[in-house]
């Protein structure tokens, strides 16, 4: 698959994730677009986006003060231009699985829907990840860019 081929926007929001964001950044690599919106980091959070922008990965990377979740949320979606918006927090990473699901659904021009529920698997640091058998945390991470607002 070609990267950065999928009409989608990653919304990325972030502060001090230098741990976590790279792997993050390397997940969505078949999105068109990376929304990055920074609060603030004091780590090296800046360094590894920017090492990412130099690879050119089409990232626009943005700083907002701290607004909380939902406002932040917003400022991201608002720098979006891509039909489709993917919600994703610096330290959760798209599997192929769920990459190839993404991509087909974007690219059929279906508009029966305008988003879709993503279940997440908790990954804890040290542990590794949660046992298949638990993933109940859904959340509406992909949606139409026209049809959403953060509240």
């Amino acid at each position: 698959m070609t990267r950065f081929s999928s009409p989608v926007s990653a919304l990325v929001i972030c502060m001090n994730e230098a741990d976590m964001i790279g792997e993050c950044l390397e997940s969505v690599d078949f999105c068109a677009e990376i929304i990055v919106v920074d609060s603030g980091s004091t780590d090296s959070t800046l360094d590894v986006v920017n090492a990412f922008i130099a690879k050119g990965y089409p990232i626009r990377l943005f700083h907002n003060d701290w607004p909380g979740f939902p406002r932040q949320r917003q400022f991201a979606l608002d720098q979006a231009t891509q039909p489709w918006c993917l919600s994703i927090e610096a330290d959760e990473a798209i599997d192929d699985v769920l990459r190839q699901s993404i991509t087909s659904v974007t690219q059929l021009g279906n508009d029966a829907f305008d988003g879709w529920y993503i279940r997440r698997r908790d990954k804890l640091k040290g542990y590794g990840y949660a046992h298949r058998w638990v993933l109940h945390n859904r959340l509406l991470r992909l949606f139409r860019r026209d049809k959403a607002t953060m509240d």
